[in-house]
């Protein structure tokens, strides 16, 4: 059988005689460390050990397993409830990580994520070394207008059912104390004009295009400081197709002066958002830049 196809669960439990079920897969002592606590968490694609901090995908965990090779050792965490200031050592190993888990990049994809931007903005995946967090997620680096790294956002992944405590069922998360700022913000003076959406997968979706975009840190977030980042330019508020983004919309655009709310065409779903949009058959990038343009006209 191709390790394509394996169900790593069901491969782990030949060789670990002891494991515990939690959420989509299960626990196991990892076997390259000294592990009494099981650290090794392995679902039916992936297998990643919080202790040692690396992730595995089918074919590498398959051929640990059988001996085919030892991969080095890293050091174990002192303290589970971790709390560590983002770094871009850490961007650098989440994304890392995430070119070795295919299936995880897949997700990506079929949100129509390409692999040149998840390279270009270094999305990764790794556990959050922050308090009671124990599951990995997918990683956004947010850099201030300086280029300086000022917080990781860690988003859950899809097909990990994440527990019903702290921070493990928060869909978002960033680094205690550290200033949230919009995504992409760094990028923003190579732009006479932009669109603010809803979130990062929406703003990378335009990006993709050469469409210029920021990033909301959720939806309609908007604080008075960063007014000053668009005193010079032109903005397309695009959040999403409901009664918060609705709302969150006029809210910016009463604190930016040359500013304009797009609306959404009648008749679309509910949450519709501008990633679906672009991967709608109905909708597709090409409605996209039309109505960007027809509404970037009116600022002019």
């Amino acid at each position: 059988m191709h390790t394509s196809e394996i169900d790593l669960v069901q491969y782990a439990k030949r060789f670990f005689s002891e494991w515990k079920r939690t959420g989509k897969g299960i626990l196991v002592c990892c076997p390259f460390h000294d592990d009494h606590d099981p650290s090794l968490y392995v679902t039916v694609d992936y297998a990643y050990c919080f202790a040692c901090g690396k992730g595995w995908s089918p074919q590498d965990f398959t051929k640990i397993i059988n001996g085919e090779y030892i991969p080095l050792r890293q050091p174990r965490h002192q303290n589970k409830k971790r709390h560590v200031s983002p770094s871009p050592d850490l961007v650098v190993r989440a994304h890392k990580q995430l070119m070795a888990l295919p299936k995880k990049i897949s997700l990506l994809e079929k949100r129509g994520i390409q692999l040149h931007i998840i390279e270009k903005f270094q999305i990764g995946y790794t556990v959050p070394p922050i308090s009671n967090c124990s599951l990995p997620r997918f990683t956004f680096p947010t850099w201030n207008t300086k280029g300086e790294l000022q917080t990781i956002t860690y988003r859950q992944d899809p097909s990990i059912d994440y527990p019903d405590i702290p921070n493990e069922n928060r869909k978002y998360l960033h680094h205690p104390g550290a200033e949230v700022i919009p995504y992409n913000i760094h990028s923003i003076y190579d732009y006479s004009w932009l669109v603010y959406t809803g979130g990062q997968i929406d703003a990378l979706s335009l990006l993709q295009y050469n469409i210029p975009a920021v990033g909301a840190p959720g939806e309609g977030i908007f604080k008075k400081e960063w007014i000053d980042y668009f005193h010079d330019k032109k903005v397309l508020i695009w959040l999403d197709a409901d009664d918060a983004g609705r709302k969150g919309a006029q809210k910016i655009h009463k604190m930016l002066k040359n500013s304009i709310v797009v609306d959404w065409p009648q008749g679309v779903p509910s949450k519709y958002d501008v990633n679906e949009a672009i991967r709608d058959p109905l909708f597709g990038i090409k409605e996209i830049r039309r109505i960007l343009h027809t509404y970037y006209a009116r600022l002019r």
